[in-house]
């Protein structure tokens, strides 16, 4: 079996900061070129030249790209088979959310949503993952969340874009099957990022410290997973565990446990989602 990793072109979306910036940093050391794709160029660089300092011989190609708009996707793929020539891996960790009841939602940020979690994620992998068929290696690593794996209210939207990427991923894992490629769905818990502090998370959707993981952690242990070739990472030894004593109890019990917090949030939707709308699409949130 050869290498995942090590020696390989490497694509990292969302790679400006929090998880996405993890990646780099952790690949930064093994890879033989990275393909950093966010919006914000000058933050590229500027992590482009940190982890080139640690790697000299490491290749850094700083693509900015809104990956909302397919146009621009295209683009950015053209410039980076000019520049770097074929992708070995690709991780689509770029995404955001939002935190409101459905019926208060901005539709148009709704869309965008769905054009960053959903629609880029499988033009991205629709693009790519032919050459690694055709090779005979190559990687897909899909950044969803434990809200695909569940559900919670006020997080409609969001929850339903990760569900449809632990659909995505676990379909597209049996088809490559026998391929060389490996497919691995990682879904983090709630990670301790910029995004938090820039999204002005409600006192609802705030998770205890005990339950936070940092980027860092993140990163090295889905990409743990990853190298093993896992269908599913799960990152940090906590949310394991609450996953697996999720999967106890039946759906069911889950249902009414979400009808009691639905109506809490409805009740006390002033005071708990005052300060709505998570939105950061160069970094995907952990949660």
């Amino acid at each position: 079996m050869q290498p995942l990793l090590k020696n390989r072109t490497i694509m990292i979306t969302g790679a400006s900061s929090g998880i996405g910036e993890a990646y780099v940093r952790e690949l930064g050391s093994v890879a033989n070129t990275l393909v950093l794709v966010a919006r914000r160029t000058e933050r590229l660089e500027q992590i482009a030249d940190e982890v080139k300092t640690k790697n000299p011989e490491l290749r850094v190609s700083i693509q900015t790209c809104d990956l909302q708009h397919r146009e621009a996707i295209d683009s950015m793929l053209t410039s980076v088979k000019e520049d770097v020539g074929t992708i070995d891996v690709l991780i689509n960790n770029a995404g955001f959310g939002d935190i409101c009841l459905v019926e208060n939602a901005d539709w148009e940020k709704l869309e965008r949503m769905v054009a960053v979690n959903i629609n880029a994620v499988c033009y991205l992998t629709r693009r790519l993952v032919p050459e690694m068929v055709a090779q005979g290696h190559g990687g897909v690593m899909n950044v969803g969340s434990y809200l695909g794996l569940s559900t919670m209210p006020a997080f409609s939207m969001y929850t339903g874009t990760k569900h449809f990427i632990t659909g995505f991923t676990e379909s597209l894992r049996a088809e490559l099957r026998g391929t060389g490629v490996a497919v691995t769905l990682v879904c983090p818990g709630p990670v301790d990022t910029e995004f938090k502090a820039a999204a002005a998370l409600p006192s609802y959707a705030k998770p205890p410290g005990w339950l936070e993981i940092s980027a860092r952690t993140c990163a090295r242990s889905s990409l743990r997973g990853f190298r093993w070739r896992r269908p599913l990472a799960i990152p940090g030894l906590i949310p394991k565990v609450l996953f697996n004593l999720f999967l106890i109890f039946p759906r069911p019990v889950h249902r009414v446990v979400n009808g009691f917090m639905g109506r809490f949030v409805r009740k006390n939707q002033n005071r708990l989602l005052g300060q709505s709308g998570l939105e950061n699409t160069d970094q995907n949130q952990g949660s």
